[in-house]
């Protein structure tokens, strides 16, 4: 007998059952990728969507310039080293700055032509003399020539009374009388020509001053180590005792001698040999084993998060010798028998050894003008009106001084213009000139010139020629 074949008949319900259950976990893992696409859209939309997220981006940013701030501040602006030598290069960028400005004076051109006119009065028996005179001087300047003509002119009441030239021309001087004499060759035996004289009024390359001075401030602050400062909250003190002062001393020099391009700039501004700018540094440390002191200290005050200067202190064994205000720029000067106290009330004033009282009406680069009084007795003003190119370079300095016996003032009403060309013509060797002419020039000048002791200097001037 055959076997029973298994039944492989599903029935149509359970079929339908399958699909649907199929279908629904389908669905479920179709929603759970969706949700998790979503998430993953959200967290770059966060990132990338400017529109709907750009304040939580700015928030980020903000984070991170505050933070990277607290950084630079905590290891560098707080940093006691960093504030020090910040406050040398500001130092030196005021001291670059002024020698910009004094560059651009007239005084300080190869060629320039000062002009003054000088009024004198007085009631002293003794200088009332020289009252209702007009003092004129031409003074024509070409250094790169070495060429150097001053004249000097007297008038009153429009007439000339004298009128005299002194000549320097490559270091051989020249005296000419106009009116009087013609150009006379003279020598040091008559009037000596003082060494200096072309040192004074040499060119001066203030660049090449200020390109120095900028590597040995570099050179200052390389050599400032963080063992020799301490920090207490907003001051900083930079402290040293002798020996310190001058090891640090000697280093700083010994690597601006080696320096060349310092050297080089501070011989040609001065027109030295590059061995003299030498000798003169050793010389400064020569003298700093002189120094008889046993500690020294910096100290600089401050105020604020980015530690804005408010003054510097200076103290010599613990003495406080100079102090100076930032805000204000006064300050207090005590060292040796020296004492200067520069202060401000409704006014800038000073006090010098308690004996000179200044107070200063007016006080800028262009203009002084200041009340002096000394010794509690005599007293004046002194006015100073450096030249203003807008105004045909002219200026003013005018000076008065009151005692109890008399009144003095003076007026130099001052400009620069295009410098004259110094002609030399025909000079006369003074060991030529006869003896007759000689008493004509003295005889001359007796006749015009009034003034006693100006005719007394020239006639014994003469006399020397004619030995």
């Amino acid at each position: 007998m055959a076997k029973k074949k298994a039944s492989t008949n599903i029935n149509k319900n359970d079929i339908a059952k399958l699909k649907e259950y199929a279908e629904e976990k389908t669905q479920m893992l179709q929603l759970n990728d969706i949700k998790e696409q979503e998430t993953k859209s959200e967290y770059y939309n966060i990132l990338e969507n400017d529109k709907n997220h750009l304040p939580l981006k700015i928030l980020s940013l903000i984070l991170v310039i505050v933070i990277s701030m607290f950084i630079v501040y905590k290891l560098v602006i707080s940093d006691s080293k960093f504030i020090l030598t910040n406050n040398i290069t500001k130092i030196y960028e005021r001291l670059a700055n002024n020698l910009v400005k004094i560059s651009n004076s007239e005084i300080l051109t190869s060629k320039y032509n000062l002009y003054g006119v000088l009024e004198f009065n007085s009631d002293d028996k003794a200088l009332s003399i020289y009252n209702d005179y007009l003092y004129k001087i031409n003074f024509d300047v070409d250094k790169n020539n070495k060429n150097y003509s001053f004249n000097a002119s007297i008038e009153k009441d429009s007439s000339n009374i004298l009128d005299a030239t002194y000549l320097i021309s490559n270091n051989n001087q020249y005296l000419k009388l106009n009116k009087i004499y013609n150009t006379i060759t003279i020598d040091d035996n008559i009037i000596k020509l003082d060494p200096r004289f072309n040192d004074l009024l040499r060119d001066y390359d203030l660049s090449k001053l200020n390109n120095a001075a900028k590597q040995i401030k570099n050179i200052i602050n390389k050599h400032i180590d963080k063992k020799y400062l301490s920090k207490d909250k907003n001051t900083i003190t930079l402290s040293l005792s002798k020996e310190e002062y001058s090891t640090l001393l000697s280093q700083i020099i010994d690597e601006i001698k080696d320096n060349n391009n310092i050297i080089n700039n501070l011989a040609t501004t001065f027109k030295l040999s590059n061995s003299d700018i030498i000798k003169y540094l050793d010389k400064i440390i020569q003298n700093n084993l002189e120094n008889k002191f046993d500690n020294i200290k910096i100290i600089i005050n401050t105020t604020g998060l980015f530690y804005t200067t408010t003054s510097y202190q200076l103290l010599i064994d613990n003495n406080e010798v100079f102090n100076l205000n930032t805000n204000d720029l006064t300050f207090t000067f005590n060292y040796n028998d020296t004492s200067i106290n520069f202060y401000k009330e409704d006014k800038y004033k000073a006090n010098i050894n308690n004996n000179i009282y200044l107070t200063f009406n007016e006080l800028s680069y262009d203009t002084i003008d200041v009340d002096y009084k000394l010794n509690n007795d005599n007293y004046g003003n002194a006015h100073f009106n450096k030249y203003s190119k807008s105004e045909n370079k002219s200026g003013k300095l005018t000076y008065s001084l009151v005692t109890k016996n008399s009144k003095t003032s003076f007026n130099f009403d001052y400009r620069f213009e295009n410098y004259n060309t110094i002609v030399i013509d025909n000079p006369i060797d003074y060991n030529t000139i006869s003896e007759k002419d000689y008493l004509n020039m003295i005889n001359k000048i007796n006749e015009q010139v009034t003034i006693k002791p100006i005719a007394n200097y020239i006639t014994s001037t003469l006399e020397k020629i004619n030995k």
